[in-house]
């Protein structure tokens, strides 16, 4: 059996004293994310790109945000990518293999739980009881709501 491999992206070659939470790989297999600084500078610095076998950024866009990306995540063929900075009420629909922003999804609720549609066509945002979906079908932006519910705790499941 082969030795598996891995790399080290290097988060260091896009800014000094810069880390990355959250990272998925794109359509292409590259790696993408959010590099962010560390301490009183906990924010996203932008948007990156790394080689997936060296772990050498090909691409960096600097972008300040204001906060860090608390949840990223990907549709099943990864061409899009759904993320939530920290504090923001809002949730980011972005290209998959730039992570450029699309469109936005504000919920009633401070949703921090995604989930993709096989097809990447609806987004599921939940928050504690709190459950809403979304089309994202492209001739649909900005995203359309398609159903939301609140969870019955004595219930075993619901049906949104």
């Amino acid at each position: 059996m082969p030795k598996p491999k891995f790399a080290v992206i290097e988060c260091d070659r896009v800014r000094e004293k810069v880390g990355c939470r959250l990272i998925q790989f794109t359509p292409s297999g590259h790696v993408i994310g959010f590099p962010e600084g560390f301490g009183s500078q906990q924010r996203a610095v932008g948007r990156a790109q790394w080689n997936a076998e060296t772990g050498a950024v090909e691409e960096f866009v600097e972008e300040e945000a204001k906060s860090y990306a608390g949840v990223l995540s990907a549709s099943d063929d990864h061409r899009r990518m759904a993320v939530k900075f920290f504090g923001e009420e809002h949730v980011s629909i972005c290209d998959g293999e730039s992570l450029t922003k699309l469109t936005q999804i504000t919920p009633k609720w401070n949703g921090d739980m995604h989930g993709w549609r096989a097809d990447g066509g609806e987004l599921a945002i939940a928050c504690g009881n709190w459950v809403s979906c979304w089309s994202t079908v492209p001739p649909q932006l900005p995203p359309r709501l398609i159903a939301e519910t609140e969870l019955k705790a004595a219930c075993e499941c619901d049906d949104i």
